[in-house]
């Protein structure tokens, strides 16, 4: 994998041994392993290979998939165009022995590319491959108008269109094959895992290829054209345990390997791990434990060096009150030419006096949770650092830090909550921001601007909810590495992210990027977080902060209120514990998406429960984040909080259960999917999709007694069409507002109109029966009599089916939906057997009829 960038002192450098003992012969990919005499088989839940009969050795094997994936897939996509293309990639490795090589990769697919992005009028492809260069193709195109000879119709499109088609199948070849050889495994040798990691480099380095070519021509990106994903879940498992072995922290593990592609992982894999002298035995995939701090521990100040015992440097506690007093921010400052100590470190207003603003997380021992001091020799440090800074405007060197320049909470908590409501103009007001973090200080910039970036991205600084406000609200963010320090935008641009021709860095160029990007300290236009449109901001900032962490929880308000530019000042004066609640009272407005929030944890205090109680973290067991709820209705800003919950008008349904024994009528339950009719004749299924949060884990609202509201996304679906909805139980009607108790998340989908028909009719029937028969004393039948049903119930069911079945469209419908279930006997009696059975169903059970709502209700929801 040649092609890849890697980091310095990779971990995971390994060669690729080449297999082959043949080359691929040029013809179809898909049939290669039938003219090549092998089949292949799943016995026992193994595969077994044979060629020409004869059981396969696992080297024998091996060569095999390599000649055929591998290879196979390069000759398809490439073509035997230029001489040797087999030959370009096998290199000899540090032992002599032959490996596999993607060095000339990229320059052999440029050449390709160039002769596709600008083949010939008409040409064909053989014909197409015989040109070497976009010189020759242009002075045929000159020739032809010269001579005046009439030029052939463009055919490049449908050339191309075939081209790609063939790489497509390829592709989904290739992803069917490592499905079926891979699955039934329990265990990979090492070597098995490398030579599916290049398989799929090399699937997803051609794949970008052609997005970038098909673009180029069409100015569109082809469809149905997805790089190898099956292969991931393994390569990650053996990715994921090397990490570990490397002490990486299992949060950065699950961070990286969520959405990454594999190179990108492949980079990270490699790179010295973050925190690496640390025990992270107590962290989880959510969040490093070694990055907060546990005030019941014992917390150490940091020094310098080792063996240093320096004094600790107190801030004048009189001048920080003086200063927040008259409403200024306090800043540091000392006299160049005096030794550190605390008489010579004065606090100053910020008003006259340019500073720095330092950024770090307290884990790391530049905090002090008992008093505004730190060691000696860590701020004639902090001195030193701010003065490398090539800021012009900065005529006096000052620094702000908040561990010596906001009152401790615990001994003056006025004051702290002066100095936070100061905190976000602390920040805009520096002329900097200067970053720390030990990961990102270890290393200089200057070897690689990519490694340097993902040192960034991987360090503890990023992790940490506080620090993204403070990089988000400054004019400069400067990072401390090795080297001195260095603005990140910088090295930002000094990252290519080409997009034609491909580059097999590109990948991990741009995602790694990205990265920077989501943290939202890019100060883009259109990424802009503050409130407008609130919508954009309250969702911005769920997908910014989620991977973060903060040591006190009630920090999390705050910090929202500062990236949301809210009031801080009404978070800072309402109890720790209320906080959240203080932070939703601040929006006036919501989306209508957080009815249908997955969130797990909400508030639990009455009026606020549909609240999440919490921006940060995952949704355990979800592929895409639904913390927001439905992105249709992220727009609609109409939900308003109020002391009953949250007042919205939505569509729905109100669940009116006919003759069931108790909760919604199971009577023509669908698997695990409820049934109920509107006043149309119309059915519906609904299936219940969990716990609205964790407080209402274990409700049933099925089985209440109490009337159940479905409220719905939209207007009740067209058939086969799945729609979010909640469901709750109504705990109070006023003036047609309801009060909804919500329990459940859901999703409902209109049936087709045979089913509707078939159910209508069903409880058509059993309405009839109602009349003149007690479902009860059936039941105790039943019960009595295993189960069977009584002759009489069964008869007058039977002769309900029939006349009801002398409607043909009737009759046709239920042949149909028993054909649809795999049912040959469809005989007239068959048939009324089948109505009469669901007709009794009904008849015992009932079933669930719906008053329906428009989109104009109000409901109460909490």
């Amino acid at each position: 994998m040649d092609h890849l960038p890697l980091p310095s002192s990779p971990s995971l450098n390994h060669e690729i041994p080449y297999l082959c003992t043949e080359n691929f012969d040029g013809g179809p990919f898909a049939t290669y392993d039938t003219r090549s005499g092998w089949t292949w088989s799943s016995v026992a839940g193994q595969i077994q290979f044979k060629r020409n009969g004869k059981t396969a050795n696992n080297e024998q094997i091996a060569s095999f998939l390599q000649t055929w994936l591998y290879f196979g897939l390069l000759s398809e996509t490439l073509g035997e165009w230029s001489p040797g293309l087999h030959k370009r990639f096998i290199a000899e490795g540090k032992s002599g022995q032959k490996r596999l090589s993607t060095q000339y990769l990229e320059q052999t697919v440029v050449d390709w590319s160039g002769l596709l992005a600008e083949i010939p009028l008409g040409m064909s492809w053989k014909s197409r491959l015989l040109l070497y260069s976009r010189q020759i193709t242009r002075a045929l195109k000159k020739l032809l108008r010269l001579l005046g000879l009439p030029m052939q119709p463009d055919t490049r499109r449908e050339d191309l269109e075939k081209d790609l088609d063939r790489f497509r199948a390829c592709l989904q070849t290739t992803q069917s094959l490592i499905f079926h050889f891979y699955r039934h495994r329990k265990r990979y040798h090492d070597s098995e895992v490398y030579q599916l990691l290049a398989l799929m480099e090399l699937a997803m380095f051609l794949t970008l290829t052609w997005n970038n070519i098909y673009s180029h021509v069409t100015g569109k990106l082809p469809e149905g054209l997805l790089a190898l994903q099956n292969g991931k879940s393994i390569t990650n498992v053996f990715l994921t345990k090397h990490m570990r072995k490397k002490n990486w922290c299992p949060s950065d593990i699950a961070r990286i390997m969520g959405d990454s592609p594999s190179s990108t992982i492949w980079y990270y894999a490699n790179m010295t791990p973050p925190r690496k002298k640390l025990d992270h035995k107590g962290c989880s995939e959510v969040f490093c434990k070694r990055t907060q701090i546990d005030m019941n521990e014992n917390y150490q100040l940091s020094h310098t060096g080792p063996g240093c015992n320096c004094q600790l440097v107190y801030a004048d506690f009189k001048q920080l009150k003086g200063i927040l007093n008259y409403g200024d921010i306090p800043v540091l400052k000392r006299e160049r030419d005096s030794s550190i100590d605390q008489s010579k470190v004065t606090a100053l207003s910020s008003s006259n006096n340019p500073y720095v603003a330092i950024s770090h997380i307290w884990a790391e021992g530049l905090g002090d949770p008992y008093d505004n001091a730190l060691h000696e020799c860590e701020v004639a440090r902090l001195f030193t650092l701010i003065e490398q800074i090539p800021v012009p405007e900065i005529e006096t060197t000052c620094l702000w830090i908040d561990t010596m320049c906001v009152p401790v909470g615990r001994k003056h908590p006025d004051l702290n909550k002066l100095a936070m409501n100061k905190m976000k103009d602390t920040y805009v007001s520096a002329a900097a921001v200067l970053v720390l973090d030990r990961y990102v200080q270890e290393f200089e910039a200057k070897q690689s601007p990519l490694e340097a970036f993902a040192r960034v991205a991987n360090s503890s600084w990023m992790q940490r909810l506080w620090t993204l406000q403070e990089g988000r609200l400054s004019k400069q963010v400067w990072f401390q590495f090795a080297d001195g320090p260095i603005l990140l935008v910088d090295i930002f641009n000094c990252i290519p992210r080409s997009r034609f021709p491909a580059s097999g860095a590109n990948v991990v160029n741009v995602n790694i990027t990205m990265s920077y990007r989501a943290s939202k300290l890019h100060r883009i236009a259109e990424e802009e977080l503050i409130f407008k449109p609130l919508y954009e901001g309250l969702f911005a900032t769920r997908t910014a902060v989620m991977s973060r962490a903060v040591s006190w929880h009630s920090d999390e308000a705050l910090c929202l209120a500062f990236l949301m530019d809210l009031d801080i000042e009404h978070i800072i004066h309402t109890e720790d514990d209320r906080k959240m609640e203080a932070f939703w009272e601040l929006l006036p407005i919501l989306p209508l998406s957080l009815v249908f929030s997955k969130a797990p944890k909400k508030l639990a205090k009455p009026g606020f429960r549909w609240a999440p109680s919490t921006f940060l973290g995952p949704i355990p067991g979800t592929l895409h984040d639904s913390w927001a709820g439905p992105n249709q209705l992220w727009k609609r800003l109409e939900a308003k909080p109020t002391r009953f919950g949250l007042l919205i008008n939505l569509p729905g349904v109100l669940i009116q259960p006919k003759r069931s024994r108790s909760g919604w009528s199971i009577g023509l339950q669908l698997g695990t999917k409820y049934t109920f009719q509107t006043g149309d004749d119309k059915w519906f299924a609904i299936s219940l999709a969990g716990p609205w949060s964790k407080l209402t884990t274990g409700s049933r609202p099925e089985e209440s007694s109490e009337t159940i509201a479905i409220i719905l996304q939209d207007i009740l679906p067209p058939p086969n069409v799945l729609l979010n909805a909640v469901v709750g139980k109504i705990t109070q009607e006023h003036d047609n507002e309801y009060h909804v108790e919500v329990l459940q998340h859901a999703e409902v989908m209109q049936l087709d109109p045979g089913f509707s028909l078939m159910y209508t009719t069903a409880a058509q029937c059993a309405q009839a029966l109602w009349k003149d028969h007690d479902p009860d004393t059936e039941r105790l039948f039943m019960k009595s009599n295993e189960n069977k049903l009584s002759p009489d119930i069964k008869q007058k069911c039977i002769a309900q089916a029939k006349e009801a079945l002398l409607r043909p469209d009737l009759l046709d419908v239920c042949r149909e939906k028993r054909r649809l279930a795999g049912v040959v006997n469809d005989t007239d009696e068959e048939v009324t057997f089948m109505l009469a059975g669901i007709t009794h169903q009904v008849f015992v059970e009932g079933f669930n009829y719906a008053e329906t709502r428009g989109a104009h209700q109000r409901w109460y929801i909490d």
